[in-house]
C-alpha cells in the first residue's frame, strides 16, 4: 500500500509540475465538440481525467462516456456507432476481421497502459496471499490449475479460527467486461467460472461489494485500489514467493495491456477535437495522469 501511494503521489507531482498545455501550445480555445466513447469500464476514470485536462484549454469539448464493457467497444467499432473505443483487452482476431470486412481497412490500435488485475478481500479478512491454484479453485468450476477440490469456505485457506466456517462470496465483473475475459485467461487458465458468481456491471461496484461484505473476494483493475479493500499477493505456485500487486519490479502474473481503438480511414484525420484529445492522451501530461492512477503508461 505504501509503495502504491508513493507511485500515486509521484505521478501527481509530475502532473502538477507540467506546464499546461504541454501537448499543444499553439492550440486555441475555439475547438468544441463531443468526444463519444463506448467500451471499457476499467478505462472510464482515465478517459474522464484526460477529458478534464483537455477541457482546461478547450472548454467547448465535452465527453459522452458509455462504459458497457470491452465487448460493447468492439461491437460499436464494427457497426460504426463510435470512432473511438477504450478496451481493457486486445480486440480478438475475429473482431478485427469483422471490422475490416465492414469498413475495408484495419482498426487503429493504440496500447495505452500496463495494468494489473488485483484480487482483493475485505480489510478484516486475515488472508494476505493466494496461489494461482487456490485462486482458480475459488473462482473456477473447471480448476485447470490442478486443485483437486473447489474452495468454497475460508476454512480451506490459512485464516484464523474465527473465519473457519464462513462461506466465500465470490464477486466478479460481468461477461461483457474485458477484465472478466482477461482474468479468465490469466487466473483460471481459460477455465469456466463457477455458477454462484456474483456478477456486477462495473469495477467500482465490485470494490464496493467486497468492501461491504467481510466474506467476499473480488477482482478489478489496479486503478480501482481503495483503502476499503485489501489486495492479496499472488504466488505462481504453492512454494513460489508471493508477488504484491504494488511491487512494480515483480513479474506479477495477472498483468495485461489496456488499449484505445480508433475507426480512422487511411490517409484521413480525426475530427479536430478528437485530434486534440488524442494528442493530450499521448503527451507527457497524459502519461502522468496514467501514472498517477497507479498504472504504467506505454
Amino acid at each position: 500500500m505504501r509503495l502504491h501511494r508513493l507511485f500515486f503521489y509521484m505521478g501527481l507531482v509530475i502532473y502538477c509540475l507540467i506546464p499546461y498545455p504541454v501537448y499543444a501550445a499553439e492550440k486555441t480555445n475555439t475547438l468544441e465538440g463531443v468526444i463519444s466513447t463506448i467500451g471499457s469500464d476499467t478505462l472510464s476514470r482515465l478517459v474522464s481525467q484526460w477529458t478534464e485536462a483537455v477541457q482546461g484549454h478547450h472548454p467547448g469539448i465535452r465527453l459522452e462516456l458509455h462504459s458497457g464493457g470491452s465487448s460493447t467497444a468492439a461491437t460499436a467499432l464494427i457497426s460504426g456507432t463510435t470512432i473511438m473505443a477504450p478496451m481493457s483487452r486486445r480486440m480478438s482476431d475475429h473482431e478485427q476481421r469483422l471490422f475490416v470486412r465492414q469498413h475495408g481497412y484495419p482498426v487503429t490500435e493504440i496500447p495505452i497502459a500496463e495494468d494489473r488485475i488485483m484480487v482483493f478481500v475485505h480489510p478484516d479478512n486475515p488472508l494476505t496471499e493466494l496461489s494461482l491454484a487456490e485462486l482458480d479453485a475459488i473462482f473456477s468450476s473447471t480448476r485447470l490449475r490442478g486443485s483437486p477440490n473447489p474452495i468454497t469456505h475460508w476454512q480451506h485457506l490459512p485464516v484464523t479460527a474465527d473465519w473457519s466456517t464462513r462461506a466465500i462470496e465470490v464477486y466478479s465483473r460481468s461477461v461483457t467486461s474485458g477484465t472478466y475475459g482477461d482474468f479468465r485467461e490469466l487466473a483460471l487458465a481459460g477455465g469456466d467460472f463457477i455458477n454462484r458468481l456474483i456478477e456486477l456491471p462495473g469495477s467500482l461496484a465490485v470494490v464496493r461489494g467486497v468492501a461491504s461484505s467481510p466474506n467476499a473476494i473480488g477482482f478489478a483493475s489496479l486503478a480501482y485500489l481503495d483503502p476499503q479493500i485489501k489486495p492479496l499477493a499472488i504466488r505462481l505456485t504453492a512454494d513460489a514467493p508471493a508477488m504484491a500487486i504494488t511491487d512494480q519490479q515483480s513479474e506479477y502474473p495477472l498483468s495485461r495491456t489496456l488499449y484505445l481503438y480508433l475507426n480512422q480511414p487511411p490517409n484521413s484525420q480525426l475530427p479536430p477535437h478528437y485530434e486534440a484529445w488524442l494528442e493530450l492522451v499521448l503527451s507527457e501530461q497524459g502519461k502522468a495522469i496514467v501514472y498517477a492512477s497507479g498504472l504504467v503508461p506505454l
